[in-house]
């Protein structure tokens, strides 16, 4: 069972067509609440800085037990390039990101870890 934010959920089902944006940044996450906040935010700086401004950030929260599922609910809502989808229960990470891989729509695609192990000042690089 998968739970997609109601701005994704509401296009596919008006059936809606959005253009592609450049770049989709997915991210696979599991209790990341202590933060998602500032994976939101260094990814949009960084984006910004490097002259990507359509993008969009698709967090796939994988079972978390945290509050990491209201946190992609609330950013989702507040920022329309975030794309939040929950998983029904924790199926660990390469199937987290094999569903976001599903629901990305950019004409490229980067994956990085919400535990910001990966720091996202290398998108830039990445892109290269």
């Amino acid at each position: 069972m998968v739970d997609q934010s109601a701005k994704r959920t509401a296009t596919v089902a008006a059936g809606a067509v959005a253009e592609r944006p450049l770049l989709s940044i997915v991210a696979p996450c599991y209790n990341e609440a202590g933060g998602i906040n500032e994976l939101h935010r260094r990814v949009v700086d960084v984006c910004q800085t490097s002259a990507y401004d359509d993008f969009e950030l698709v967090l796939v929260n994988d079972g978390s037990t945290d509050s990491t599922w209201s946190l992609i609910k609330a950013l989702a809502a507040e920022d329309d390039r975030v794309v939040g989808m929950n998983l029904s229960r924790n199926h660990g990470h390469q199937l987290a990101l094999s569903a976001g891989l599903t629901i990305c729509r950019g004409k490229r695609i980067l994956i990085i870890d919400a535990d910001l192990q990966d720091p996202p000042e290398l998108l830039p690089d990445m892109m290269r």
